[in-house]
């Protein structure tokens, strides 16, 4: 019994082992995806930085300036005495140069008030060297009378011979013109010199229009002459700046014709220095012999915004829309024909009083 109990305990024991120790699990690593990050091709210029370049400013240029030495001076719409004044600047006033005509004779300038007009540089110093002042891009034209049919006896003096000037020697002709019709009895002066303080300078040579308006002035030494004229009964001659008569030797000078205005419109209220006692005055003056309509202009004087800036009426008053501030104003009337044409003009000035 007991060697039966020993053998069962000895195949028991081979049984395990021959069945060794039992198998460990082998331990399982988690495969990881791999991932594939696309390449993107950059291009050399991609890869360069790029920073913006700063644009240059150019410098800023000092506005130039002129000063006025005429004791007064009128400011025009264009580059000469046939274009409307639009104001007075007085004697030591600084403008604003804008530009100037190819001649360099007139400047576009801008006022103490802004406003911008056209004066004689003749009458300015300049801080500059007058051709470095810009040329004009654009001047106004000059306004000028309808084209006119000659009357018969003008038609007979066009076909007048005019008499040769002797060996070196030039001559010069034209026409005066007012209303749009020949206009006799004006003297006309060409100068070596014009200026608006004094006349006439240096040589001058007269003649007056005829009964068609027209003159001759011979025996003329060559050279360029300003055109000057005086109408019958006024005390002043009128300068045309910008005008000149080129006059050659052996040959005769035609001088574009004339429309003269005169300067005998009559204000009437304010009167010339007047003191005002109230803010709106009504502008009065006399009726124009042949005037269709006027053009009114109102400005401090000495400077400041202009108040009324050409304003066209065939009213012979004028009512402030708004009232004045206190100080000096500079007035002026224009008349003007049906056809457009300048007849006359008077200027004048007066004081609204402080309340």
């Amino acid at each position: 019994m007991r060697r039966r109990f020993l053998f069962v305990l000895v195949v028991l024991i081979v049984s395990i082992l021959a069945c060794g120790p039992a198998a460990t699990p082998e331990k399982v690593e988690p495969t990881r995806p791999s991932i594939t990050t696309p390449t993107v091709p950059v291009s050399e210029a991609e890869a360069t930085l790029t920073f913006p370049t700063a644009t240059p400013v150019p410098p800023t240029l000092a506005p130039i300036k002129a000063t006025v030495k005429a004791e007064a001076l009128n400011m025009r719409t264009g580059p000469g005495v046939e274009y409307d004044r639009i104001g007075v600047v007085r004697e030591g006033d600084v403008l604003d140069v804008v530009a100037r005509t190819p001649a360099g004779d007139w400047l576009k300038v801008r006022g103490p008030d802004g406003t911008e007009g056209w004066v004689a540089a003749d009458y300015v110093t300049l801080d500059i060297a007058p051709g470095e002042v810009p040329e004009a891009a654009e001047i106004p034209p000059p306004p000028s009378p309808p084209a006119q049919t000659p009357s018969p006896t003008a038609a007979v003096s066009l076909e007048t011979p005019i008499s040769p000037p002797s060996a070196g020697m030039g001559s010069a002709t034209g026409r005066i013109l007012w209303n749009d019709e020949p206009f006799a009895g004006v003297e006309v002066k060409l100068c070596t010199d014009w200026s608006m303080i004094g006349g006439c300078k240096g040589a001058e040579y007269t003649a007056v229009s005829d009964t068609d308006g027209r003159y001759t002035i011979a025996e003329l030494p060559p050279g360029t002459y300003d055109v000057a004229t005086q109408v019958p009964g006024e005390e002043n001659e009128t300068g045309w700046m910008g005008m000149k008569a080129e006059v050659r030797s052996g040959e005769t000078a035609q001088v574009k014709d004339l429309a003269v205005v005169k300067y005998d419109l009559q204000l009437l209220s304010p009167q010339e220095e007047e003191t005002v006692q109230t803010a709106m005055p009504a502008l009065t003056w006399a009726g124009y012999p042949n005037a269709a309509y006027y053009k009114v202009y109102l400005a401090p004087w000495g400077g400041g915004e202009t108040v009324i800036q050409f304003e066209k009426t065939t009213d012979t008053t004028y009512t402030m829309a708004s009232p004045l501030q206190p100080g000096e104003y500079y007035w002026s009337i224009y008349a003007y024909n049906a056809r457009g044409t300048k007849l006359a003009e008077s200027s004048g000035h007066f004081t609204v009083a402080k309340d």
